[in-house]
């Protein structure tokens, strides 16, 4: 967000992609400890795995609502990410800047709802939490609709991200500490099947709908 509005967005996608290359040198360091791996005997193949996790997932109804929440928000949350730029510049007609402004916000929001679940004793009302969080959140994205106001974009948009980061904290945790150890990877794993299937189509679908209408009017679909 800075950096879009101190060397304009071709500087902050050059930061960005020199970043990527930190990151992969980063992993590069990496050296696993082979003589600590737990090897299963066991082969199967992926979509058994993968149906292995289903058929947990469906007998525990707690688990079956993070699973559709995560789906849900993976598919529709996206429509922020898209629309947020083409309301700034074409809805609002504001400079590009006040779309870092926006970016700045977001950001805050994250690490604001980070230090919240860090300092919230939440327990057995973690379901709650997250549900409330994604609904406020979704009412939220639908106000934007009708505010045209950039400081409600800046406030809304961290408010929104913080209640999602304490989503996106507390529904890992609590898979870690309710799935039992056999089951745990494979609903990771479906779970990263839902955010890298639903967001690309998710981005295609609301991309090719800025482009056809009032990107207001699409986030306030969304929500």
């Amino acid at each position: 967000g800075l950096l879009v509005i101190t060397t304009g967005t071709g500087g902050a996608i050059f930061v960005n992609g020199v970043s990527f290359f930190i990151m992969m040198l980063a992993l590069m360091l990496i050296r696993p400890k082979l003589e600590n791996l737990v090897t299963d005997k066991k082969r199967s193949s992926i979509i058994n795995d993968v149906l292995e996790g289903w058929f947990y997932a469906r007998k525990n109804n707690v688990l079956m609502i993070f699973l559709l929440s995560l789906a849900v928000v993976n598919f529709l949350g996206v429509a922020l990410t898209v629309g947020i730029p083409f309301f700034v510049t074409r809805t609002l007609k504001l400079d590009i800047n006040w779309y870092g402004t926006v970016i700045i916000g977001v950001n805050v929001g994250v690490i604001l709802g980070g230090l919240l679940v860090s300092s919230l004793d939440i327990k057995r009302r973690g379901l709650v939490v997250c549900l409330t969080t994604i609904g406020v959140g979704a009412v939220i994205a639908f106000t934007f609709g009708f505010l045209h106001s950039i400081w409600f974009i800046v406030v809304g948009s961290a408010v929104t991200s913080a209640l999602f980061s304490v989503s996106n904290i507390l529904m890992p945790a609590w898979i870690q500490t309710a799935v039992t150890d056999e089951y745990r990877g494979r609903i990771f794993s479906i779970m990263n099947m839902i955010s890298y299937s639903l967001t690309p189509i998710g981005l295609t679908l609301f991309g090719l709908l800025v482009d056809h209408f009032d990107a207001s009017y699409v986030i306030a679909i969304s929500g």
